[in-house]
């Protein structure tokens, strides 16, 4: 932990050739550890070696089957070459952390890309029925309505965006205009 705590230090100084050396310190001394995998596994994402970075992120997930953060970011490293894996990361992200909006979101978008329009509306449709849906959700919801010829669908998703007090006013705004244009046909 307190090699953990020092990278995560040297890395929020924007120094992160010292938080990795911490990192692999820390992986030497403790080579199952989900914590220093996971870690180490975003930092050397974030240097561009996905190879290395899905290893490591497989390892923390392997260690601690439970770690939300670990499948999501799995998952989207993922994604480009393995489309259904991530999608099933996502998933798994999204069951074990639910209150976590994110993770359901990514798995949806994820899902359109891979042509289950059906799918992604009944995963994004969770997130808006929880509460907990952000301006991507109600736009990416909204927009499959459209997509489907669905206008009644996609004018009543805008709507409840609009109506949303949680959203930012910018984004409310943009989606009352969103009624406005879908109401005008």
């Amino acid at each position: 932990p307190p090699l953990v705590n020092v990278s995560l230090i040297y890395a929020r100084q924007g120094r992160n050739d010292k938080a990795e050396a911490a990192l692999r310190q820390a992986l030497r001394s403790e080579p199952s550890s989900a914590e220093v995998n996971f870690n180490l596994g975003l930092l050397v994402a974030e240097k561009g070696d996905a190879d290395e970075a899905e290893r490591l992120l497989r390892q923390a997930l392997k260690s601690d089957p439970t770690m939300a953060a670990a499948a999501y970011n799995l998952g989207v490293l993922v994604s480009r070459r393995r489309l259904d894996e991530a999608i099933e990361l996502c998933r798994r992200a999204a069951a074990l952390r639910p209150t976590e909006p994110k993770y359901s979101y990514t798995a949806a978008f994820y899902m359109r890309q891979r042509g289950d329009t059906a799918g992604a509306i009944e995963m994004l449709q969770q997130i808006v029925l929880n509460r907990r849906a952000d301006g991507s959700t109600y736009g990416l919801l909204g927009q499959l309505y459209e997509e489907q010829g669905s206008h009644a669908a996609a004018l009543s998703i805008y709507r409840q965006a609009a109506d949303d007090e949680r959203l930012h006013e910018a984004d409310r705004r943009q989606f009352a205009l969103k009624v406005k244009s879908l109401s005008s046909r």
